[in-house]
């Protein structure tokens, strides 16, 4: 009866390995397109680009293990809210930045 037991056993375990591996598969498949909706979601409800950003490991650079959401930073507009920057062309050709 053990002996049975055994045999049968040694037969499943080899064929429930694969499912495993699918799941995992499947499993992170479905995290990396949870992460690409949040990411799409957080664009649409703010109106600025979002993106991901895809970190490679260091021992394996075909593996990634870390995704990180990043976002465009707003155009830079000065330290203080009255900065103005004013252009000017001089004589000679090149151009000078004057601040008022």
């Amino acid at each position: 009866m053990v002996s049975l037991l055994l045999l049968l056993v040694a037969i499943t375990v080899p064929k429930l390995t694969p499912n495993r591996d699918a799941r995992r598969l499947r499993e992170a498949a479905r995290a990396v397109a949870g992460f690409l909706d949040s990411a799409r979601t957080q664009a649409m409800e703010s109106g600025q680009p979002v993106g991901v950003a895809i970190q490679r490991m260091a021992a394996n650079n075909n593996v990634a293990m870390v995704l990180n959401q990043v976002e465009s930073p707003p155009p830079y507009t000065g330290d203080y809210p009255a900065t103005v920057i004013g252009l000017t062309a001089p004589s000679g050709g090149s151009k000078q930045v004057s601040t008022p």
